[in-house]
């Protein structure tokens, strides 16, 4: 999505309000975001919310 949207991970965790630590964690697989880091991935890229839900395996 980041990289569709033609953006870098430092524009993403400013647009999230998260660090550039945890959008490279994401990325990796190494974290799975929270609920509220979804509905804020959700709005910097443009999407319904709800719509990443299904991308990541249920806690």
């Amino acid at each position: 999505m980041r990289r569709w949207h033609g953006l870098t991970q430092r524009e993403v965790a400013d647009l999230t309000g998260s660090s550039g630590a945890a959008v490279r964690t994401r990325e990796a697989g190494l974290h799975l975001p929270s609920p509220a880091a979804l509905q804020r991935l959700e709005r910097a890229y443009g999407l319904e919310h709800g719509a990443l839900l299904a991308t990541y395996p249920r806690r």
